[in-house]
């Protein structure tokens, strides 16, 4: 006796597809822009982390400065966090979330700036 190919019934498809539509999603990548209050720089790279929970940041000014740090939800509504650039400034932010986006504020060194992650952009 073979071994026969079982396929799959069409409600274990669709079960199969609903459960990975309600999978929580681990790992995101979105887009990120930083601008400082006044206009004197602008800082653009990404996010990186789960959908809610700790994660890294890369930001890149057009003046060659990087920026790498990490934030945490709080909740689903938002959070904090911090980075060190490649110049030696270090800033703090907080941010909103709603979906895949966030807003938020901070300061780099002492320099206030805003942010907007995701399609926020």
């Amino acid at each position: 006796m073979g071994l026969g190919l079982v396929r799959p019934s069409g409600t274990a498809l669709v079960f199969a597809g609903l459960m990975s539509a309600c999978a929580p999603v681990t790992d995101i990548r979105l887009r990120a822009v930083a601008t400082a209050n006044d206009g004197s720089e602008t800082f653009r790279g990404e996010i990186h982390g789960p959908a809610y929970g700790d994660g890294v940041l890369t930001l890149k000014s057009a003046a060659g400065v990087t920026c790498v740090g990490t934030y945490s939800h709080h909740s689903q509504a938002g959070g904090t966090g911090e980075f060190t650039c490649s110049d030696t400034r270090k800033g703090v932010f907080e941010f909103q979330t709603k979906g895949f986006s966030a807003k938020g504020t901070g300061t780099l060194e002492g320099k206030p700036f805003t942010f907007r992650v995701g399609r926020a952009i």
